[in-house]
């Protein structure tokens, strides 16, 4: 469920000491209050995830979507529609099933107004018939989030074969046996180990890729026997089967915010986990975000600057490079639509450190009235909680329009063992905590305004 659980999860204990540049602009110390959401049971978990303005004159009123897990059963999506102050109301949005799909949970990640008196909310679904894998959806509400409701499901399945991280094999030749290696050796290695076939030797690096041996062998064998349809299992690697191995398939869509007639998200394919895209509110045209070396990316922030110029803001990952080492920064880009390119490209690393934090991702963004961006996120890694915590930062442009240094400030909310930042509205942050001795995960508010 977003990164929220990877967040909770870490447990990573760091004690390397990287240098910090100086803040040019201290940041407020921030005051804290719970925002619960009130048809929340005892026992149960909320989460915050999104936030953005109703688009009213009033700035104090503001959107917010969620997620609610009860104590058994799947998520349910929420949408808070009311003041900072937590005063507003709450709305259960949750995906109708229909014939052939029956949803068994619903998650909301990002919100969005349409004009003011409607709202636009991203997220995503499951069914029983996709069980754990997730289906984009994107949600209208002309009226609001009591109104009707329009439900568009988002499946980056265009992107799978056409996008720019895209698997794409080698052509089959001639049938692959023990002995054998070359590149089309390698891509069945590569898709087997992907599809959770196990060739130990090369996990381990023990082995040289592209070189089928014994253990390749038994994987084949495993697979054949897994799918009897496509013979005997022989252990050799024909045309059939290189294809039924080689083809790559979509797994699950997680939309994560939406501004300006855009959404971001993720999707994960058979044979690649962790790839990001830009898609329009219709699902009729989608955009791969790639970078040079990056082993997967992710993109949970957008902003609408002008038309056609977009800022997107999340966080990939990189091979490590020693165990100090980042090995995910967080990012801003900008987007242009009509030419649909990325532009001025920035990584940040928490503190702007070059050691000692493994982790750091950007959440949320919004603009910060002075031209740059307040954008809230997660960590992990020195002087964090054990389990990780959020952040705070804002980040400027140079008259050029190019991102600038970031300036740093911790987000923990008091006495909690683990703090997520998930999203940021002009100077509050909005995300979840969890205490001592617990598994409720509950909502919170963060003023950095004072």
């Amino acid at each position: 469920m977003k990164r929220i659980a990877m967040v909770v999860s870490a447990t990573a204990v760091f004690t390397v000491i990287g240098s910090t540049s100086a803040m040019a602009v201290p940041l407020p110390t921030p005051s804290y209050s719970p925002f619960p959401y009130s048809g929340a049971a005892a026992g149960s978990s909320s989460l915050v995830t999104g936030i953005r303005t109703t688009g009213t004159s009033d700035p104090d009123l503001v959107y917010i979507s969620g997620v609610y897990k009860p104590t058994t059963g799947g998520t349910q999506g929420l949408v808070y529609t009311g003041s900072l102050s937590g005063s507003g109301t709450w709305t259960a949005l949750n995906r109708p099933s229909t014939p052939n799909k029956t949803t068994t949970s619903t998650a909301l990640y990002g919100p969005d107004n349409i004009g003011s008196t409607g709202l636009r909310v991203v997220g995503s679904y499951k069914t029983s018939q996709t069980a754990k894998l997730d289906h984009g959806v994107i949600v209208d509400a002309p009226t609001g989030p009591t109104g009707t409701l329009t439900w568009t499901t988002l499946d980056a399945t265009s992107l799978v074969t056409t996008g720019a991280h895209a698997w794409k094999p080698p052509a089959f030749i001639t049938t692959l046996s023990q002995g054998m290696s070359g590149a089309r050796v390698r891509a069945v290695q590569k898709a087997l180990i992907a599809r959770g076939y196990s060739i130990p030797s090369i996990t381990a690096g023990t082995s040289t890729l592209g070189v089928f041996g014994t253990q390749t062998r038994a994987a084949v064998i495993a697979y054949q026997k897994a799918h009897p349809s496509l013979g005997a299992p022989t252990g050799t690697v024909g045309a059939g089967l290189y294809k039924s191995i080689t083809t790559d398939s979509l797994k699950n869509t997680i939309a994560h915010s939406t501004r300006g007639g855009l959404v971001v998200g993720n999707f994960d394919t058979t044979l690649i986990a962790g790839r990001a895209f830009v898609t329009n509110t219709t699902g009729s045209s989608w955009f791969e975000i790639t970078k040079a070396g990056a082993v997967s990316i992710t993109a949970y922030g957008i902003w609408y600057n002008s038309p056609g110029q977009y800022t997107i803001a999340g966080g990939y990952f990189s091979p490590p490079v020693g165990t100090a080492k980042p090995v995910e920064h967080a990012y801003l880009v900008n987007y242009a639509s009509a030419t649909r390119t990325l532009s001025g490209w920035r990584s940040y690393d928490y503190g702007n450190r070059t050691s000692g934090d493994l982790i750091t991702h950007f959440d949320g963004i919004t603009p910060d009235g002075n031209g740059g961006f307040n954008l809230t996120g997660d960590r992990v890694g020195v002087g964090a909680l054990t389990r990780g915590e959020g952040f705070f930062a804002n980040v400027g442009r140079t008259s050029s329009g190019a991102f600038k240094a970031a300036t740093w400030k911790p987000v923990k909310y008091p006495s909690s063992v683990v703090t997520s930042g998930n999203s940021v509205y002009q100077q509050s942050v909005i995300g979840i905590y969890v205490m001592s001795g617990s598994t409720v995960v509950s909502p919170y508010i963060a003023d950095f305004s004072r």
